[in-house]
């Protein structure tokens, strides 16, 4: 794959990957000793965190991919939370519905949260389930969160890299979907470091000075 993307990238005169220079956040997804590859760091929706947030919510679980997988996923995720009793909200991923939220017991739902009340909910919730997609890596790194679940999407070996890569350097646990036991992934999750890194956007802006220069 990686010789086949090589193929194409040789009729651009320059590449950007939204990552470190060291590949932190991507790993070997984005190894290259192409000349016109340039690294212009992570690139997030959200800005720089709140410290020291009031804790509204146990867990956050945030739903997203393609069907039928998001709907299997949220069908696993709410059969478990109905047996506990952790305040969580549910962000379902569905961008259409209505943003008000729904409490039915310890249970909150929404269909979608703007950028600014999600980056809040974030920062407000001790634990962060979620898939391991890599825009979704950059805004928990971004935030620096400890006490991650990753959950990556079945059949995409992206993800499932992703996951096993943070869990292997101590960063986030990561569970396989069917193997998924949220209070016992919880206890484990605990045991990682979580995201901690300094970013800003001088890679971005020197790339695109030397573009329009």
């Amino acid at each position: 794959m990686n010789r086949w993307h090589h193929t194409k990238m040789k009729n651009f005169h320059s590449i950007w990957i939204p990552d470190l220079a060291d590949s932190f956040l991507s790993g070997g997804l984005s190894k290259s000793n192409l000349e016109m590859v340039k690294f212009i760091g992570p690139l997030s929706r959200f800005s720089v965190p709140v410290e020291n947030s009031q804790k509204k919510y146990d867990l956050l679980v945030l739903i997203s991919g393609p069907e039928p997988q998001r709907t299997i996923f949220e069908s696993l995720v709410k059969k478990q939370l109905e047996k506990t009793t952790l305040r969580s909200l549910i962000v379902k991923g569905k961008p259409n519905g209505r943003e008000e939220l729904s409490t039915e017991g310890n249970v909150t739902e929404a269909n979608h949260l703007s950028t600014a009340q999600l980056q809040q909910t974030i920062e407000q919730s001790e634990f962060i389930l979620c898939r391991s997609g890599y825009s979704t890596v950059m805004d928990i790194a971004k935030l620096k969160k400890k006490n991650v679940i990753f959950v990556p999407t079945p059949g995409q070996p992206e993800q499932e890299y992703l996951a096993w890569k943070f869990k292997s350097e101590g960063i986030a646990h990561s569970v396989e979907q069917r193997d998924l036991a949220i209070e016992k992934d919880m206890k484990l999750a605990r045991g990682f470091k979580g995201f901690s890194f300094s970013s800003s956007n001088d890679l971005l802006i020197k790339a695109i000075e030397k573009l329009t220069s």
